[in-house]
């Protein structure tokens, strides 16, 4: 049965990767695990590996035929893809479940690493390129993240732990969560949380997405929450990450010394916005 049961590797597209390197670097003190031009796809890559499975994905893109390099010329720096973990099953039955979810397919490959994968039109996901893999084995990443990868997951936790999740931002609340209910994500019934109106679902390996539409009183929408800052900024589609930390302090301590801008500050979290810095993605850090 078509589940999602992870969320393993959100790709973030920016100008300079070298750039965006040394800003991670300086910042968390994470190095990459897997630094690879890919020539068939036009792009420069790297792939940092943190805790319970979890990695992000830079992409430059330097060919301009290529569709992150028309995204990101477009868009500007931010968000690019998100890579799932969907539960094992036999491929002709995720294939046709997949399909019957309405959702184009843009690519599907099988390969030794993973049983097989597919790419989906982010027309039919509401603008987030989705790419849902079901791996021979879960804990092997190293088609994409190096071989060597858990050699880098001790150096690369030792600030930010692991990326806990992501989400979307919409004005249609219920037409998204209708539409990611079907790859079989199971979501809370809406809550309010700074100016918009959130439904979560928990992943099985401990990863979540959300969904996130401004609040409306009715007449107008928020115009300063998470949701609709994203909306006005890249529209429909992802819209923020969330890192684990075990030292909240040390971690906010870090980001403001790299002068971040500390938003929607609590006991347990806080936000930065994407002033000042080469990873054009609003981030949340929580207290695991």
């Amino acid at each position: 049965m078509l589940r999602i049961e992870h969320i393993s590797q959100p790709a973030v597209l920016v100008h300079d990767i070298d750039e965006a390197m040394d800003w991670l670097h300086g910042v968390f003190g994470i190095f990459p695990s897997e630094r690879v031009d890919i020539a068939r796809s036009g792009v420069n890559n790297a792939v940092y590996a943190f805790g319970n499975r979890t990695y992000l994905e830079l992409i430059e893109p330097y060919d301009p035929e290529s569709s992150a390099y028309r995204l990101l010329k477009q868009n500007g720096p931010g968000w690019h893809m998100v890579n799932v973990d969907i539960a094992d099953d036999d491929f002709e039955v995720l294939d046709a479940e997949i399909r019957a979810t309405g959702a184009r397919v843009v690519q599907r490959n099988r390969t030794e690493h993973v049983a097989a994968a597919w790419h989906l039109h982010p027309r039919d996901t509401h603008g987030v390129l989705l790419n849902l893999a079901n791996p021979v084995d879960h804990d092997e990443h190293g088609m994409w993240a190096g071989w060597a990868w858990r050699e880098y997951v001790l150096t690369n936790t030792r600030v930010v732990d692991r990326i806990l999740g992501l989400s979307l931002a919409t004005d249609d609340l219920e037409t998204v969560v209708n539409t990611w209910s079907s790859f079989g994500l199971r979501f809370s019934a809406p809550e309010d949380a700074l100016n918009d109106r959130v439904v979560t679902a928990h992943c099985e390996a401990g990863t979540f997405v959300q969904i996130r539409s401004p609040r409306s009183d009715g007449s107008s929408q928020s115009d300063d929450s998470p949701a609709a800052q994203s909306l006005s900024h890249w529209g429909q589609g992802l819209c923020h990450l969330c890192w684990g930390v075990r030292d909240l302090a040390r971690a906010r301590s870090a980001l403001e010394a790299a002068g971040m801008i500390i938003e929607r500050s609590g006991e347990s979290e806080f936000w930065t916005s994407i002033d000042n810095a080469p990873i054009a993605v609003p981030m949340e850090f929580r207290q695991i």
